[in-house]
């Protein structure tokens, strides 16, 4: 990060899945090929960790899973400079656990975004820093399919990510629940959509076709 950090006490945390074809973006895949998904994956990635990595707002880490050693991964931390590291843990949710509580050791705060999730920029970011910085908790950037793209917390619990449906239209509102049961109070940024299907890349095409390049189907 070639700027100075604008919040140097926070950790900036993106969650990436190696990429291996037929491994990733598999509703995506089911639609437009396995090639067609892997490139698409491929490509949201490298744009979010760019976005990560020239934001200024505060050090990035990419968090990588299941292959740390993934030579396309290492090379684009190296290129973007971030911190590569691996995810630990049996599900996602334990492995956002893991990783906020990892990084919390050392920042006042803590955000972590995915990597298919385009409408996440530096604006989107530092509304969550903003409100983590005033004291609210948690910060939960939602999906539009019922998921989310984001959390911000200040805070190591594991409670929001437990028992959690993963990859389903229910993980929002059942991290509400566990929120609500555990007494722990939260804000939500605007929903934003995410490349799961092929309309969704379709309107990200329409929407934003410089992030797209070359990849048209």
């Amino acid at each position: 990060m070639s700027r100075t950090a604008r919040y140097p006490g926070a950790r900036l945390l993106l969650f990436a899945r190696s990429p291996v074809r037929g491994r990733v973006k598999r509703r995506l895949a089911a639609e437009m090929g396995e090639q067609a998904a892997f490139d698409i994956h491929c490509a949201m990635t490298a744009y979010l960790a760019g976005m990560a990595g020239g934001a200024a707002l505060m050090p990035a880490c990419l968090y990588a899973w299941p292959d740390v050693d993934s030579p396309w991964l290492q090379n684009l931390a190296a290129r973007h400079a971030l911190q590569l590291r691996a995810q630990q843990g049996s599900d996602l949710g334990e492995r956002m656990g893991n990783a906020l509580a990892a990084e919390l050791r050392h920042a006042d705060f803590a955000i972590l975004i995915g990597s298919d999730c385009p409408g996440i920029d530096p604006a989107y970011i530092e509304a969550a820093a903003a409100r983590l910085q005033a004291g609210v908790p948690w910060v939960f950037g939602p999906a539009i399919d019922g998921g989310y793209g984001l959390v911000g917390t200040c805070r190591a619990d594991p409670a929001p990510f437990r028992n959690i449906d993963w990859g389903t239209a229910e993980v929002m509102a059942q991290t509400r629940d566990r929120c609500r049961a555990a007494g722990l109070a939260w804000e939500e940024l605007d929903a934003l959509y995410d490349i799961d299907t092929r309309e969704d890349w379709l309107r990200l095409q329409r929407d934003r076709p410089e992030l797209c390049g070359n990849l048209v189907w």
